[in-house]
């Protein structure tokens, strides 16, 4: 994406100002994202989104039933 957006033929070339590249979280550190979830939910939560922040951010407690709402909205049965 970042040679289509922002190389030299873009559009947006020379635009950009700042970047920041995000480490994935360690299983501990989502903690500090669902401070009400059990270990073993953390341990789900962290195989569903591999500690990827943006992931991270999407998730709503609790995690299953956002889950089972998320694959309903894409998956129309």
């Amino acid at each position: 994406m970042e040679s289509k957006v922002l190389s030299y033929q873009a559009p947006l070339f020379g635009r950009k100002t700042g970047g920041m590249k995000l480490k994935p979280l360690k299983i501990f550190q989502i903690k500090d994202f669902f401070p009400r979830s059990s270990l073993e939910e953390l341990i789900e939560i962290y195989g569903f989104s591999d500690g990827i922040p943006f992931y991270l951010n999407k998730i709503e407690y609790p995690f299953w039933r956002w889950l089972d709402k998320e694959i309903k909205r894409w998956i129309h049965f």
